[in-house]
């Protein structure tokens, strides 16, 4: 049974969460299941083989699934979407809100790999028969290596497999959403209308199993961009600023940027016609 390979050279994007990247700058990318959306991981079944996942699209789904399974149980959105809606006319209303203590400090990353190897590639699970098959049963791991090349052409995702995971060199990018303070926006810009639509697309190809390729010219056509607004190089001192910056360090800033990524993702993903639980 031939495996397929995925080339030395080969651009792929991972999404994750900027709360997990000192430990992934450190330790490089694992494989498992610490980066898959939580409510898939408890409704489907654990998969047969233990990668990284990788790919396109769909990256921008996994960035926003791992953001929003770390934020949405500490607040309570009905508060805080009237609270929004205040800020656009008074900006002090938006001030007064009780913040939660343990809000975590992250953002939905994408980091954008190189490999410096040929790399084994076996099949996203859930785009094995083009996403029809059942999520009660497992995917033997014969079929995730035979179906691995038609799932990476077809819907660009798949599980990269290698002893020790991705390593961290191989990193050489990594974007993330428009970031803002309570001073310098009145209303949406945007940067952030486009960083959402690209994660609201990552969405609709995972839950709706709809083609990349589309997507991807469409996000083109409308936003010239193909990617989040803001990247860096993958350097120590660049995520170092990054994570220390204003609209991460400081709390209310913070809550503000959660609050605009998450509740515009979910109206653009449920404007693609994607049922989001809270």
């Amino acid at each position: 049974m031939k495996e397929y390979i995925l080339p030395k050279g080969t651009l792929v994007k991972h999404g994750t969460t900027l709360c997990q990247l000192p430990s992934i700058m450190k330790l490089g990318i694992k494989g498992g299941g610490e980066y898959r959306d939580e409510n898939r991981v408890r409704r489907e079944l654990i998969p047969e083989i233990s990668g990284v996942y990788v790919g396109n699209v769909i990256a921008y789904f996994a960035a926003y699934s791992a953001y929003s399974s770390k934020i949405c149980s500490e607040l309570n959105f009905s508060d805080y979407q009237k609270a929004l809606r205040l800020h656009e006319n008074n900006p002090k209303g938006f001030e007064s809100l009780e913040i939660p203590v343990h809000l975590p400090a992250t953002l939905p990353i994408i980091l954008n790999i190189r490999l410096a190897e040929d790399c084994i590639l076996y099949a996203d699970e859930d785009f094995v028969d083009d996403g029809r098959a059942p999520l009660d049963k497992k995917i033997p791991k014969d079929r995730l290596v035979t179906e691995a090349e038609k799932v990476w052409k077809n819907w660009q995702t798949g599980c990269l497999v290698r002893v020790g995971g991705i390593p961290s060199k191989w990193i050489k990018k990594i974007e993330y959403p428009a970031l803002f303070n309570l001073q310098n926006v009145s209303r949406t810009p945007k940067d952030l209308i486009s960083d959402c639509d690209h994660l609201a697309s990552g969405l609709k190809q995972s839950y709706l199993k709809k083609n990349p390729k589309p997507i991807l010219k469409y996000l083109q056509k409308k936003y010239k961009i193909k990617e989040l607004s803001n990247s860096i190089s993958a350097t120590e001192k660049e995520i170092s600023n990054l994570m220390s910056c204003e609209f991460i360090s400081n709390i209310e800033c913070r809550l503000f940027n959660h609050l605009n990524i998450l509740l515009l993702t979910q109206k653009i993903a449920e404007d693609y016609g994607v049922k989001l639980e809270q």
